[in-house]
């Protein structure tokens, strides 16, 4: 499948067009329904899935676009803070990450709300994967409680760049005649290697977003010292248990932990827990998440979505964990 993708961006370069006809309610507005979960006092708790690939690109199926995964989470973000009844929120985390931009934006959300609500309490959920850029994000978290079999960090930033130059030359005969207006225009390209220039030119960008990665953790786990932040952020993945032990984490525990951690936090007693739910994805119990179609593996989920979007600009920049067949 990888391989697949991978021949689909050559072809995209070369010239050939790939179509997706969409025949759903495009211009629908978004709006999610509130469910009970837990029936309680009047006072809420609300649950939020962040699961899956974190981009921009629009979450489709077979019969409507239903937004991209920042759209919709600043739906819900905006359902909790337009609701003076919920004190607390619960982010149940189930990410390998995904695009620089999307995990930053989810996380200037959950800021923003924390502004627009300086009452509410967050907690984060981390389930089976809560790395990179979801670990980013949820850095707006109170508390962060990790289910015992999380794996979680992940912290840093890459850029995916594939080079067929050799491919193209030596074993299929084709050589790249593109015509640019300057040496690093085609900085990139898959029909090129990249010269020492231009991998210190990307070197430069990748540090960039590192250190603006590093920053956000310092904000969110202020306790764990320079040095060991930067040796802990090297892009390696941790235990729930080994990321307590760093004071990457606050507890290992369950969903049911986390949600009694934001009683406590909020100062409630016996509080209704909710979650939103669009019309057409309803939800059974706390453990379900939106339908997600996209492949299992991150790097197939990242290159379908840029392909799909129809956007001709990869590489892209990621806060990514990419873990081959990385469950969500």
């Amino acid at each position: 499948m990888r391989l697949f993708l991978l021949s689909l961006c050559f072809m995209w370069n070369l010239g050939c067009y790939i179509n997706y006809i969409e025949i759903g309610q495009r211009g629908r507005k978004i709006q999610p329904q509130e469910k009970v979960m837990e029936k309680g006092s009047a006072d809420k708790i609300a649950v939020l899935n962040v699961n899956g690939v974190l981009t921009f690109q629009e979450d489709k199926d077979l019969l409507s676009a239903r937004g991209n995964k920042v759209e919709q989470f600043a739906v819900f973000v905006q359902q909790v803070a337009d609701d003076p009844k919920v004190k607390a929120l619960v982010l149940k985390v189930d990410s390998p990450g995904g695009e620089v931009t999307a995990s930053d934006l989810m996380y200037h959300e959950l800021i923003r709300l924390k502004q627009k609500r300086p009452d509410l309490k967050i907690v984060a959920c981390f389930l089976d994967v809560a790395a990179s850029g979801a670990y980013y994000l949820s850095m707006a978290a109170d508390r962060i409680v990790a289910h015992p079999t999380t794996v979680t960090g992940s912290i840093g930033v890459m850029q995916m760049m594939v080079s067929a130059e050799e491919l193209l030359t030596r074993k299929l005969g084709l050589k790249d005649e593109t015509v640019a207006s300057g040496k690093n225009k085609t900085l990139g390209s898959p029909f090129h290697a990249l010269t020492d220039e231009q991998r210190t030119l990307v070197q430069d960008l990748v540090d960039e977003l590192y250190a603006v990665f590093l920053n956000v953790v310092r904000k969110g786990r202020p306790g764990i010292p320079e040095e060991k932040l930067k040796t802990l952020a090297d892009g390696r993945v941790f235990t729930a248990r080994q990321a307590k032990d760093h004071g990457l984490i606050d507890e290992v525990g369950y969903l049911e932990d986390a949600l009694a951690e934001a009683s406590k936090l909020a100062g409630l007693q016996q509080p209704t827990v909710v979650m939103y739910e669009l019309e057409q994805y309803p939800l059974n119990n706390l453990y379900s998440k939106p339908l997600d179609r996209t492949p299992l593996d991150p790097i197939e989920a990242l290159l379908e979505a840029h392909l799909r979007g129809g956007k001709g600009d990869l590489p892209a920049f990621f806060y990514l964990y990419l873990q081959e067949g990385s469950p969500r």
